[in-house]
């Protein structure tokens, strides 16, 4: 037994123990105090012992510890469990070998092949459908397609419509959408804004004569409806019917013109119109009188014989499959020769300026191996045909006369650009046609002896006819617009643009007009504000242009 002593002391040798110094040393990681009959308790107390400095040393491999020793520790200690380090501290190791890294790229590469080949498979798909069907290569570059594909595709399931819903339903959706947006944009372009309607008859592809209704303001033009003239009569009645009740419906204060082609039905349609609304001015085309002016010029004698060469050879060049791929393969540097057309304006002069630009090439291909070779295999016929156009080719007497002409006409044609461009140029209309006549009947001076082709009396005759078509164009709104644009306000010869057909009276005539039909003056009132606008009119010299400009846009 033992006794009270033995107990006290072997208390203390407990206390001493290097259970006791270890800090948890008697718990397990649940916290708990392991039971003191426990083998691994037996183990701790027999092979550590503690030393001087305080620390804890295993008396099997000779590693201390400073304190602060769990069970954990000494259990990871004897399975010889090294202690974890910091990732920071660790260097990167590359884990996978040299095989498995290339079959990873390898898999990559094989996901992307069979990516890559899907998008070339669908690319040809598309191209298929396109070329089955018909549809314009400029169509896959539209706005419209590239919207339709990332909606639809992104719709789980999405099929596309049938033909018969797209011929009805969709058809009469977008049809009523498509009128909504047009009759809101006419609204918007033309209600107090003075907008110029215009009108000109097609046929559709399935032969039926239209008659397109067209609003033109300063945010540009726009297609607002057409009328069906089949079964019907189209005089100048049935045109001016027409416009009038398109008129109607937009409001005939907010239409300050009327215009068309210069067509006898039409003109008198736009008298008919004018007579009914006085202050809506009518007037014909520039273009298309241009146009017409060029068309007088090619039934002229000395004109025609040059149109007429050059339009046999280029007909003979480009009607032949040989001939033409010769010029197109080594000889045109991907330019190519232009036929007349019917729907272009001065396609007569745009086919010689080209069959001259070319003209070196012509001559190149015409007195070539590929040219004797080709005529060595065809008939008689067609050699006596291409000796003749051979030798129009080779004329350079013929080449000079197409050069003078093209300079001679150059203003015309210029004239005719700027009036078909989308820009302004009601301002600038009446001061470009004078000089445009003048210059024409100057080009025999610029042009010397040396030409055969351009005399004085052959330049009275293409400005003769310049004159007589620019009746068909002009109205009162040009000489106004070219009165009141600042730009001439101080020019030097500003006289001579006063009484340039009549450039003052057509003021006063369309000052009458508005005063009269827009704003509703009569009497007193009128005469009051039309001897204000004479009085600015007078003192346009004794401000600044600018000024005098902002002021009297003011007023007005």
């Amino acid at each position: 037994m033992d006794t009270e002593g033995d107990s006290l002391e072997r208390e203390g040798a407990d206390r001493n123990s290097p259970r006791n110094n270890v800090e948890g040393g008697d718990r397990n990681d649940s916290g708990r105090r392991p039971h003191p009959k426990s083998a691994l308790s037996k183990f701790v107390m027999l092979h550590f012992r503690q030393q001087e400095d305080g620390k804890i040393q295993c008396i099997f491999f000779n590693k201390a510890w400073k304190s602060q020793l769990n069970i954990t520790r000494l259990r990871d200690h004897f399975v010889r469990k090294s202690g974890s380090k910091s990732w920071k501290d660790q260097p990167l190791v590359v884990i996978a070998s040299q095989e498995s890294r290339q079959l990873s790229y390898r898999q990559a590469n094989v996901r992307e092949l069979t990516i890559w080949n899907q998008k070339q498979l669908a690319d040809q798909k598309w191209a298929l459908a396109q070329e089955m069907t018909g549809m314009s290569f400029r169509a896959f570059v539209h706005l419209a397609m590239k919207e339709v594909y990332q909606y639809s595709s992104s719709i789980v399931g999405y099929k596309f419509p049938s033909e018969k819903k797209l011929r009805t339903v969709l058809l009469d959706i977008n049809y009523a959408q498509v009128k909504d947006a047009i009759e809101k944009r006419m609204w918007d372009h033309t209600v107090g804004r003075r907008a110029t309607v215009s009108c000109d008859g097609w046929t559709n592809v399935r032969g039926r004569p239209l008659l397109n209704i067209m609003y033109i303001g300063r945010h540009g033009e726009m297609l607002y409806k057409h009328v069906d003239g089949s079964n019907t009569h189209k005089d100048s009645h049935w045109v001016a019917d027409a416009i009038i009740k398109a008129i109607e419906e937009v409001g005939p204060e907010n239409i300050l013109q009327f215009t068309v082609d210069n067509a006898p039905v039409n003109k008198l349609a736009g008298f008919l119109i004018q007579s009914r609304y006085p202050h809506i001015v009518f007037g014909g085309c520039v273009a298309h009188g241009l146009d017409l002016v060029c068309e007088d010029m090619a039934r002229l004698p000395w004109i025609k014989t040059i149109f007429d060469k050059c339009r046999e050879f280029i007909t003979f060049i480009k009607g032949h499959q040989r001939s033409h791929s010769m010029f197109l393969d080594y000889f045109s540097n991907g330019s190519e020769l232009l036929k007349p057309g019917a729907t272009r304006f001065a396609t007569n002069l745009i086919m010689l300026d080209r069959a001259y630009g070319l003209s070196d090439c012509l001559k190149a291909m015409v007195v070539s191996s590929h040219w004797r070779e080709w005529l060595a295999q065809g008939s008689t016929q067609l050699n006596g045909e291409a000796a003749r156009h051979k030798r129009s080719i080779l004329d350079d007497t013929f080449w000079d006369n197409v050069h003078d002409l093209l300079h001679m006409v150059e203003p015309i044609y210029v004239l005719l650009r700027q009036a078909d461009a989308h820009k302004d140029f009601i301002g600038r209309l009446c001061f470009e046609s004078m000089k445009a006549q003048e210059t024409i009947l100057s080009r025999h001076r610029s042009l010397g002896l040396k030409s055969h082709l351009i005399t004085p009396h052959r330049c009275d005759q293409v400005a003769i006819l310049f004159t007589r078509r620019w009746d068909n164009w002009h109205n009162i709104l040009h000489s106004t617009a070219m009165l009141l644009n600042p730009v001439y306000l101080f020019f030097e010869d500003r006289e001579k643009l006063l009484t340039l057909r009549n450039t003052r009276k057509d003021f006063d005539e369309y000052l009458e007009l508005y005063v009269t039909h827009v704003l509703g003056y009569e009497g007193e009132k009128k005469e009051k504000w039309m001897e204000y606008v004479e009085i600015e009119m007078a003192g346009i010299y004794a401000i600044n242009p600018k000024k005098w400009y902002e002021k009297a846009r003011r007023h007005v």
